[in-house]
């Protein structure tokens, strides 16, 4: 005779299941909270960097510009722009460059007030 006190396999089963359902919400909400903590807001930075290629890359979108720009260390760097930057910079310009973090994106002004301000 089997023991009344003994879980069934089915209720084994659905302690399990309970079990791995819970760790996975708690190891979702520690990953959320891990991910908000460790990308806190990051400063901007304004720069100037000279332009040194124009191309297209390539994404799940489609094909968008993108101007290959040289910091003052020498550094290269892809940044995503306007189809319309071709008409303000020219290979060798100084360009207005916004970073975030490792996130570079083409200033407002773009090649307009850089040039100005050499």
């Amino acid at each position: 005779m089997a023991d009344p006190f003994q879980p069934t396999s089915k209720e084994r089963f659905q302690r399990i299941a309970g079990m791995l359902i819970l760790l996975a919400i708690v190891g979702g909400v520690g990953s959320f909270i891990w991910s908000v903590v460790q990308s806190g807001e990051q400063p901007v930075e304004y720069e100037t960097m000279t332009v040194v290629s124009f191309g297209m890359g390539s994404g799940f979108d489609g094909s968008r510009p993108v101007i290959r720009v040289q910091d003052s260390e020498g550094l290269e760097y892809p940044v995503s722009s306007n189809a319309d930057i071709g008409e303000s910079c020219q290979i060798g310009d100084t360009i207005a460059i916004i970073r975030q973090g490792i996130n570079l994106r083409v200033g407002p002004e773009a090649c307009g007030v850089a040039q100005a301000s050499r």
